[in-house]
């Protein structure tokens, strides 16, 4: 029985699979970027792709603080509800303040009454 690598074949071979495995994730990401930047991308993609990019390293780094800031903002944008009123009148709705139709339709309710047109 005869192997079938040679002891110098199969050092060879373990020596290049130690290299393989000591090339981090940065220094492959690094160059998947040179070969990107090689097609050389219009400015405003190149840019958002670098910010996206730099977004979600900053929140696998963080997840905390992400989820923290994501709550903030929804909860300031929630107070806006406190604020929120249902307009029921049709006129305020559909007539501009202060338009020459508003002013007719003010007269018009106060000399015969408000009337509304149900179909």
């Amino acid at each position: 029985d005869e192997p079938l690598l040679d002891e110098s074949e199969s050092a060879a071979a373990a020596e290049k699979a130690d290299v393989v495995a000591t090339i981090s994730i940065h220094e492959a990401l690094k160059n998947t970027a040179e070969e990107v930047n090689a097609l050389i991308l219009p400015p405003v993609e190149n840019f958002l792709r670098q910010w996206f990019y730099r977004q979600g390293i900053w929140i696998a780094k963080y997840p905390g603080s992400t989820l923290l800031l994501t709550l903030l903002f929804i909860s300031l944008s929630l107070l806006g509800l406190f604020r929120f009123e249902v307009e029921t009148e049709p006129e305020k709705l559909w007539v501009p303040n202060g338009s020459i139709s508003k002013h007719q339709k003010d007269y018009f309710d106060s000399a015969f009454g408000k009337f509304y047109r149900i179909e």
